[in-house]
């Protein structure tokens, strides 16, 4: 499995990332019926630590294409 994909696996499985993904869904719908300035920055906040999540998954998946071949 090429390493993109196999991050994505391996973030979809991790419960940080779920967990992250779940309060910036949250906080959407709150902004919908409550709109506050401090909202949309929290959720960009949240947002660029979940793509922290998925670089840091895409690295160990990428050390284990090149120690393994194309055999993930």
């Amino acid at each position: 499995m090429k390493p993109l994909k196999q991050a994505f696996h391996n973030a979809a499985d991790d419960k940080t990332y779920n967990g992250l993904i779940a309060i910036i869904f949250i906080l959407m719908i709150v902004y919908m019926f409550w709109t506050q300035p401090f909202i949309p920055v929290i959720t960009g906040i949240l947002l660029i630590v979940c793509f922290g999540y998925l670089i840091k998954h895409y690295v160990g998946a990428r050390k284990d294409y090149k120690n393994n071949g194309k055999n993930l």
